[in-house]
């Protein structure tokens, strides 16, 4: 019978207390006599999502992640002014050089048609001329471009390759001497 009382009473104090906007107290639980409640029934809950195996993108020292969007290694002109993306490609011998805005994410066209670059790798190479690529889904032209090729003998079975671009001149600033080395640190 006080079981009860006690039960009505702990009620009528959920009650007043939701309807005066107070904070509902903690439920008193029920004495050790009373039959434990049945379980609730349960639905079912989706598996939890698999653990994340690709690595995280790396980071600077602002917290700032940049991903290449083209999955070659990325030099950071100035703080986030822009960036240089080398993609190398062993099996065909191919270097591409993207230049990016400052979040590594869209294309910077430059006017250059060709741009120069002094290449080491283990299997020599000397200096390339990478040519301005013109793409049509774009409307990128030669000396309206952001990408740049060449395809070198040299360059096919490289595993590192440190490239070195004499001058170069992104969003109006001329940069100089800017060496980049593929597959890079964050690969």
């Amino acid at each position: 019978m006080t079981h009860h009382l006690i039960r009505a009473l702990c009620a009528s104090t959920l009650v007043v207390a939701a309807a005066c906007g107070g904070a509902a107290p903690e439920p008193t639980p029920a004495p050790a006599s009373d039959p434990a409640p049945a379980p609730a029934a349960q639905s079912a809950a989706p598996a939890a999502a698999p653990a994340q195996t690709t690595p995280e993108p790396a980071k600077d020292e602002d917290g700032h992640s940049h991903t290449a969007p083209h999955g070659g290694a990325l030099l950071e002109l100035g703080d986030h002014f822009a960036f240089l993306e080398l993609v190398v490609e062993p099996d065909t011998g191919k270097m591409t050089l993207y230049v990016l805005d400052g979040e590594a994410e869209k294309a910077v066209r430059l006017t250059h048609k060709a741009i120069s670059v002094r290449v080491e790798a283990p299997t020599g190479v000397g200096t390339l001329d990478l040519q301005g690529r013109a793409n049509t889904l774009t409307g990128e032209t030669v000396g309206d471009t952001s990408e740049f090729v060449a395809t070198h003998a040299g360059l096919k079975g490289a595993t590192k390759v440190q490239a070195r671009v004499g001058e170069i001149v992104v969003k109006g600033q001329t940069l100089r001497d800017l060496s980049i080395t593929w597959p890079g640190d964050h690969d």
